[in-house]
């Protein structure tokens, strides 16, 4: 604790710093730089004719218009996050279409696409503007190591369906970027502030300016502090979390064609959570309960410079490093990735557009290894490189088609191939039609390649247990997806808008696993049994489904927003229980409502199916928000999360691992302050 409260201290002091030292010269530079993000506040609110032709880039690596892109993609702006009450990007991620999120503790979140939902969930891409964020030591994302500042958010684009062709491995069933604001639109000083019963407290502050030279500056630093949950029996589950983060974010349009972005951030924190602990379980009691603090922290820079040539095409050199310190007190581990990035887009005659472009990433790991984890060898340093072309060619004014392919050399698998072709027809503009079919491949991590892992044992009654290990598969392939997708985006009129999709999915070489023969161990002491369950690549999939999205305006001041979700999961060799892990049927229906005097009164319901295998029932989630913007510097707002239900479980996956302890997500009743100036 007086670690952290140090840490926030020290980066209280060097955001304050930073404001008054600058003061002054953006006060010399306000009269003739200055964006007022009041202006903006106060036209927030997107309508349909503006999300239509927003410009999105996570679909095709340039920019294109929502209406427009071949494939299943969803924007939640920062007026959806504002308006749902959602004080996290995980929360915020439950309003899209395809999307499973589960929070399976305090501080841990299960989030996937299409299926295949687990804590580590390893088929999902995740990005924040663009810096990949997903986690080669587990496969998957530490979703606690990045909360984020959500009034910086400008967007969110989210990809259901492979999005290998152009991010790469990974990008199996989903790719999510998180993109934030440029430092030009953060103006002005910032702050807010909430407190309530999960939600301990929390801060955010912000100041932004311009220097002599034009260049556009923000600093901002957050601190979270959140209650834990309760398990399943009732009993506290010790995963109360606290999180300080700080960073800074630099903008220069140096010239009609040259732009510049430089940003960064550090965060340090404790999140806390209840382990089944088998350091000393070869002897009885084979399963002890231990509360562990699990310190993180982290740093991470990214530059990016985008150059405009007079042929109407356009480079991006972009550039980054991330740090990753994990200290759970059993298992250490400290991640250090290089990146570099080159694309370039341009035309070809009048039917091509064409984005090409190569990556080196580089990591640098170090593991203290512990008896119920380890991976070896304890340190590795490895590289992937790859290279991507795809081309958008006009075939007549309505109908387009987009080939291309990433192409990859992985330091664990080796050649990775992963091309994608999609057709859109666009008869007017009022409908938009396509389909793809791509291919994309999810790798193997560090553990799946050199190590082992000790679940909860078995209790052999004699006085020592049998130890249950995980033991690594050096030939461990990559799993590989063919899919198939369709979809249909019409605007039936002015104020309505419909988004379906329906895809079909062939996955093979999925990860499974095969117990092999008892033996005989004798470090640690005292001799005992060891069931050895070893990783392969043998199992196959099916999955189908269709989603749909809306959007609907009644009136001025009146937005109604819902999606369905249809999912079914078929497993080879079969197996009811494991195609039980994911919900087959789920909607929401989010209502945003301005009310006279300036009040906003918006709602949500939230509808997950059971989840059989994990003995999760269904469950409806109805959230409140009242808010009240007298003037767009100030708000306030109280919101309440889970009304209908006290609690309610949302995953039990991992009961039977070492990872944590399952919990209820608890109703939330807190309370916010937004001020401007």
């Amino acid at each position: 604790m007086s670690f952290i409260k140090s840490e926030i201290n020290k980066w209280l002091y060097i955001f304050l710093i930073i404001v008054f030292s600058s003061k002054a010269v953006w006060a010399q530079n306000k009269a003739d730089t200055e964006v007022d993000e009041r202006q903006v506040l106060q036209f927030a609110r997107m309508d349909l004719r503006q999300l239509i032709n927003m410009s999105i880039t996570s679909v095709s690596k340039k920019e294109e218009k929502y209406f427009d892109a071949s494939a299943a993609v969803y924007v939640i702006t920062n007026e959806d996050i504002r308006r749902s009450g959602a004080t996290s990007v995980m929360d915020a991620l439950r309003m899209a279409p395809g999307l499973e999120v589960a929070n399976f503790s305090s501080n841990q979140w299960a989030i996937s696409s299409r299926g295949f939902n687990e804590i580590f969930a390893n088929k999902l891409l995740v990005l924040i503007d663009g810096r990949s964020i997903y986690s080669m030591v587990f496969s998957g994302v530490n979703w606690g190591n990045h909360d984020i500042m959500t009034e910086d958010i400008e967007r969110i684009e989210i990809i259901r369906g492979p999005g290998a062709s152009l991010w790469g491995a990974n990008a199996v069933n989903g790719v999510i970027n998180i993109i934030t604001k440029s430092s030009q639109k953060t103006q002005d000083g910032f702050i807010s502030g909430g407190v309530g019963n999960l939600e301990r407290g929390f801060s955010t502050a912000r100041y932004g300016g311009r220097l002599e030279n034009g260049i556009a500056y923000r600093v901002f630093g957050k601190y979270t502090n959140k209650n834990g949950n309760k398990d399943i029996g009732g009993n506290d589950a010790f995963d109360d979390w606290e999180v300080a983060r700080g960073g800074f974010r630099l903008d220069w349009d140096k010239s009609r064609r040259d732009s510049f972005t430089l940003q960064g951030d550090y965060y340090s924190g404790r999140l806390g959570f209840k382990t089944g602990d088998t350091l000393n379980t070869i002897t009885p009691p084979t399963t002890l309960n231990s509360e562990i603090d699990n310190d993180i922290q982290g740093a991470n820079i990214l530059g990016r410079w985008t150059r405009s040539w007079e042929n109407q095409s356009k480079s991006i050199l972009q550039f980054y490093y991330d740090l990753e310190d994990r200290r759970p007190g059993s298992f250490n581990s400290i991640v250090n990735t290089f990146d570099i990035d080159l694309q370039h887009e341009f035309h070809w005659g009048d039917r091509n557009h064409i984005v090409m472009g190569g990556e080196v990433r580089t990591i640098a790991d170090s593991f203290e290894n512990s008896l119920t984890i380890q991976v070896l060898p304890d340190n590795r340093v490895y590289t992937n490189g790859s290279a991507f072309v795809q081309d958008t060619i006009d075939l007549t004014h309505s109908l387009s088609l987009t080939i291309g392919s990433k192409f990859e050399i992985t330091a664990f698998t080796g050649f990775e191939i992963e091309p994608n072709a999609r057709l859109s027809w666009a008869p007017n503009s009022k409908h938009r039609l396509w389909a793809a079919v791509s291919r994309a491949v999810n790798l193997p991590d560090r553990l799946d390649k050199g190590g082992r892992i000790r679940l909860n044992p078995i209790d052999a009654g004699n006085g020592t247990g049998i130890d249950v290990s995980i033991f690594p598969n050096p030939n461990e392939e990559s799993e590989e997806l063919l899919a198939y997708e369709a979809g249909y985006r019409v605007r039936p009129t002015y104020n309505l808008l419909f988004d379906f999709t329906a895809y079909y999915n062939k996955y093979d070489g999925l990860f499974d696993t095969n117990n092999g023969s008892l033996f005989v161990e004798s470090d640690p002491a005292p001799a005992h049994l060891v069931l050895p369950v070893f990783a392969n690549n043998n199992r196959e999939s099916e999955i189908y489904g269709f989603e749909a999205a809306t959007q609907w305006e009644p009136t001025d001041f009146w937005q109604l927003k819902g999606s369905f979700t249809w999912l079914n999961v078929n497993l080879f060799p079969n197996d009811d229980n494991a195609e039980d892990n994911d919900p087959d049927v789920q909607w929401n229906l989010r209502s945003f409502l301005d009310l006279p005097y300036d009040f906003e009164f918006d709602t949500m319901v939230y509808y997950v199916g059971a989840l059989p295998n994990q003995e999760v029932p269904s469950y409806t989630r109805l959230d409140v928000r009242l808010g009240w913007r007298p003037d767009p510097s100030f708000e306030f707002s109280l919101a309440v999360q889970n009304i209908q239900d006290s609690q309610h479980p949302e995953s039990e996956r991992g009961k039977d691992v070492t990872l944590a302890t399952s919990t209820e997500v608890p109703r939330s009743i807190y309370g916010k302050a937004k001020w401007l100036f």
